[in-house]
């Protein structure tokens, strides 16, 4: 399938007349592709793009004790299988959150992906339509990888900002992300326009837009050392 997937891309490509040259298309885990970029390409990196990453598992945090208390007090009986917030368990066959099970971004991918772009002043550019894993590769980015976000002008004030159209449908993994208090999408980190031209969105991107999913956005650039 991949090697299919090469072929289109890089027939769509000469038809645009791009020459191999400008572009090419292959198939290699993440990391290493950018470990062989930082120790071998002589070239400068201004971009690189994480792009609506397969999201891990959504586990909602468990609820405290003092919420429990408050839920069998006002309801005087306590099932938990009627609570979504704790019968919900995510879908199984997506990775988890604990970036050695699976979920491709990695703190030792942001570390090389930092290394790259810092030689040139270059940018990295996160684009997620679940809100829950746009704020944790942010905060992984910047907790554990030294990046810092550009502020934007055109900010998203709340999730549905995320997206500018006649509708918003708020995805029902979102909806149980925001019940469960996690941290929004939100604030000057965030952009509620599209970033890129409209040549170089992906597949994803126009899907989201045409359904009115919301897109989180951000920018981020490795602090100098």
């Amino acid at each position: 399938l991949s090697r299919l997937a090469i072929g289109y891309a890089s027939g769509v490509a000469q038809r645009l007349g791009l020459k191999k040259e400008k572009v090419n298309f292959f198939l290699s885990p993440a990391e290493e592709f950018l470990f062989r970029v930082a120790n071998t390409y002589p070239g400068s990196v201004k971009l690189i793009m994480i792009q609506f990453p397969t999201p891990f598992r959504f586990s909602p945090p468990p609820l405290q004790e003092e919420a429990i208390s408050t839920v069998v007090d006002e309801s005087h009986s306590f099932d938990e299988a009627q609570n979504p917030m704790f019968c919900y368990r995510g879908n199984s066959q997506l990775p988890s959150s604990d970036p050695t099970d699976g979920f491709m971004i990695t703190k030792r991918l942001l570390l090389l992906a930092s290394s790259v772009l810092t030689k040139v002043g270059g940018h990295l550019l996160v684009q997620s339509n679940c809100e829950d894993v746009a704020v944790s590769v942010r905060n992984l980015a910047i907790k554990e990888a030294g990046f810092r976000c550009i502020k934007f002008c055109n900010t998203a004030n709340d999730g549905k900002d995320a997206f500018i159209g006649r509708q918003t449908r708020i995805t029902q993994r979102t909806e149980r992300y925001a019940a469960s208090g996690g941290e929004r999408a939100v604030g000057d980190c965030w952009s509620k326009i599209p970033i890129l031209p409209k040549q170089g969105t992906t597949e994803t991107e126009i899907a989201c837009r045409l359904n009115g999913t919301p897109i989180h956005r951000c920018i981020l650039f490795p602090a100098r050392k």
